[in-house]
């Protein structure tokens, strides 16, 4: 690992003076590091309650920050290169990056003596912009690739910028040549985000995601359990633990047509509000659609058993991918017809590497209906008729995508 070109403070002596509440460790696991796509050693992530942490002194030496210990405040003090702070508060989900108020869907923790700081923050667009560092995250290999501004153009220097605004991007199809193979859609995999340990996105007053997504999830099953033209299945009926691959796991195993993951959507920005779809693919269609899959892909427990192994199996995962694109790519559409302006802002169709998407040997769609960290989406999210309409919305679109296919 590259060592820092700033001090960094003699924090640890300090934190080991102050006790844990009633926190436990969780389980310790080793990441790869990259800097600029070659080796830079590794570190460890501890996973607990389905959240990955990361050492503040391992974060500063990543990223080249000066790490301080604010005893008053119980504040983490991260000073960058230009002088600039992001100060993070034991057990508050509020932090402040150059004065600016956001927040975190868990809060940083002090155990043994050491302070853990959630890897969630590290993926965000407003810390790359504060280290100037451009991060990517591999939940399958466990690797984190940090890209430092040196090396990166202009252009690209400006996208990682926290003032910069990117307009979402509508993907069309792909441009090679398409030749439509009709395809029968029968059975529908419905997975609820998240569940159990991993709460998903967590609202100031503390609607989880997890309870949000699966309750649309139970509307729309009944809806297509209802209709003799499908065969619907459900990842989960109740609020417990499943982690990604086994996601994609149910629906090879039951043969699925056609799998639709169901998540809502947070931001930094309180402001940010809308509904987004997504399929997959190894490219981010924009930053805020790769901040988006980190953090999907970050949350819950990395499993050894769910990591492709081999060379052999990549290229496997990868052409299932590519053979169904086009396919997920319709699917989205169609959702995104239906939904229309019920969030207020469509943000269309995107695609980014979704690890619960990654194995699905089937057309495939990701679902962000709205931000649980807007208080106009989340009044939307909150009441039982809108969760009804959005289920129905998109049973409205899986059977237009199912004639679609068929015809």
């Amino acid at each position: 690992m590259r060592k820092s070109s700033f001090a960094i403070f003699a924090v640890a002596a300090l934190f080991f003076s102050i006790r844990a509440g009633a926190h436990s460790g969780g389980k310790l696991v080793r990441v790869h590091l990259l800097e600029n796509s070659e080796s830079a050693g590794s570190f460890d992530i501890m996973l607990q309650e389905g959240m990955g942490y990361v050492m503040t002194r391992d974060i500063a030496n990543i990223f080249s920050l000066r790490a301080e210990w604010l005893r008053d405040d119980k504040c983490i003090n991260l000073v960058n290169p230009e002088g600039k702070n992001l100060k993070l508060f034991l057990y508050s989900k509020k932090i402040y990056i150059d004065g600016r108020l956001c927040s975190l869907n868990k809060e940083p923790l002090l155990l043994d003596g050491q302070s853990w700081i959630p890897l969630e923050l590290v993926l965000t667009r407003s810390f790359q912009g504060f280290s100037s560092v451009r991060v990517k995250w591999d939940y399958g290999a466990k690797v984190l690739d940090v890209t430092r501004a040196g090396t990166l153009s202009r252009a690209a220097l400006e996208k990682i910028s926290p003032a910069h605004r990117i307009v979402p991007a509508v993907i069309s199809a792909p441009a090679q040549a398409f030749k439509k193979t009709k395809r029968k859609v029968k059975t529908v995999v419905i997975d609820p985000g998240h569940g159990g340990k991993d709460p998903g996105a967590v609202a100031s007053d503390g609607t989880k995601e997890k309870d949000i997504v699966l309750d649309i999830a139970l509307r729309l099953y009944k809806l297509l359990k209802n209709d003799s033209a499908f065969n619907a299945i459900l990842t989960r009926k109740a609020d417990n633990f499943l982690p990604l691959a086994s996601r994609a796991m149910i629906a090879n195993s039951a043969h699925a047509d056609l799998f639709i993951s169901i998540h809502t959507n947070a931001s930094y920005k309180k402001d940010t509000r809308g509904f987004e779809v997504y399929f997959m693919s190894d490219r981010a269609s924009d930053d805020e659609a790769q901040d988006v899959a980190n953090t999907e892909n970050a949350v819950v427990e990395l499993e050894d058993a769910s990591a492709p192994k081999t060379e052999v199996n990549a290229i496997l995962w990868s052409m299932a991918m590519n053979e169904f694109m086009k396919e997920a790519s319709e699917c989205c559409s169609f959702i995104k017809q239906t939904f229309g302006k019920m969030f207020s802002d469509n943000r269309g169709i995107k695609q980014a590497g979704f690890y619960v998407l990654k194995g699905a040997h089937m057309p495939s769609s990701l679902v962000e209906a709205g931000f649980l960290t807007n208080s106009s989406d989340r009044k939307i999210l909150k009441k039982s008729a809108n969760r009804q309409l959005i289920a129905e919305k998109l049973y409205t679109a899986v059977k237009e995508y199912k004639k679609w296919s068929e015809e």
